[in-house]
């Protein structure tokens, strides 16, 4: 099962990887949580972190990392593409790194269709789906990530951003000298 698993996974990196030249840059990490519905009406809040590291043509791996309050963690490995004329990343899941709640035999891989935007931050969102096989469904639900920055990129960001404020705020006073 898990072998037509990965081999739909790459008939569809070969279908969509002509259009993904000019892909949206999204390496580095990215965190923030999902929300499962499985199906029963009833609702579960996961922490989520992805490292992502784009290759050629559009190609993405990634490591995804879900934990809730240390009870749940699992790493895994993904691959998936990345299309700039949607602004949307598709990706699966294909290998379990580590797993640390042994008291849930079911096995069950991630595929997510996610929506990059930028108003501020860059962010992620869309909806994932958990699957046992090519048939047979575990949960889904919504995604919502965010761009993590570390804390010496964001002081370098305002150091910056304080320094063009003070030159813009110097050519004022010259031009109002010069009038």
């Amino acid at each position: 099962m898990i072998k037509r698993l990965l081999r739909f996974l790459f008939i569809c990196l070969l279908f969509a990887s002509y259009c993904t030249a000019n892909a949206q840059d999204v390496t580095g990490s990215w965190k923030g949580y999902l929300v499962e519905s499985d199906f029963r009406q009833y609702e579960q809040r996961y922490n989520i972190e992805i490292s992502f590291e784009q290759l050629q043509n559009g190609l993405v791996k990634s490591i995804i990392t879900v934990y809730k309050k240390k009870a749940f963690q699992s790493r895994t490995a993904g691959i998936g593409i990345l299309n700039k004329k949607s602004n949307s990343l598709v990706f699966s899941e294909i290998k379990i790194l580590q797993k640390a709640d042994s008291s849930n035999a079911e096995t069950c891989f991630m595929a997510f269709q996610l929506f990059y935007s930028k108003m501020g931050n860059e962010v992620l969102t869309g909806i994932f789906r958990t699957r046992k096989d090519a048939v047979n469904y575990c949960s889904e639900g919504k995604v919502y990530l965010r761009k993590f920055i570390p804390l010496e990129v964001k002081k370098k960001i305002r150091e910056e951003r304080k320094e063009k404020r003070a030159l813009k705020k110097q050519r004022k006073k010259m031009i109002r000298a010069l009038k």
